[in-house]
């Protein structure tokens, strides 16, 4: 009975933990400076727009100031990591060649981009698959919400 459960526990592990969820690092030729820790971006694959064939929707976090990539977070403490961030006005965005941009804070740019994002699959039976993500506020809350997007 034991061994059961065991092999039970083993199989869930192996395919439960299978996910189509990765972060990309967009800083391989960027040097890294005291105050800098530029952050990977999240990026899921999933049938999006109902065409049948898969798209990728990549995390953009750019300044609204000249439309650069910029840090999602700093090496520093965290008021000043607020801070700089603020001062970036930063704009968080999926992006995708096959569908529109989907722009996560609108006017609100005390953000660090996402804390998590997710192929939901096609939960409303629409043909599309929803996106589940966790905005990371730059804000003193560890309370955050779960969205989902069709």
């Amino acid at each position: 009975m034991t061994r059961l459960i065991f092999n039970i526990l083993v199989v869930i592990l192996i395919f439960g933990c299978s996910n189509k969820t990765s972060r990309v690092s967009l800083n391989k030729n960027k040097p890294q400076t005291s105050t800098d820790a530029f952050g990977d971006r999240w990026c899921i694959t999933g049938d999006f727009n109902g065409d049948g064939q898969q798209e990728t929707l990549q995390e953009s976090f750019v300044s609204s100031i000249d439309g650069k990539e910029i840090n999602k977070k700093y090496n520093a403490d965290y008021d000043s990591m607020v801070s700089l961030t603020i001062k970036q006005k930063p704009i968080c965005r999926l992006l995708s060649n096959k569908i529109k941009p989907l722009t996560i804070n609108k006017n609100n740019w005390q953000i660090f981009g996402l804390a998590y994002l997710k192929n939901e699959g096609d939960l409303d039976g629409n043909g599309t698959d929803e996106v589940g993500l966790i905005i990371d506020w730059a804000d003193w809350s560890n309370v955050n919400y779960y969205h989902v997007f069709t």
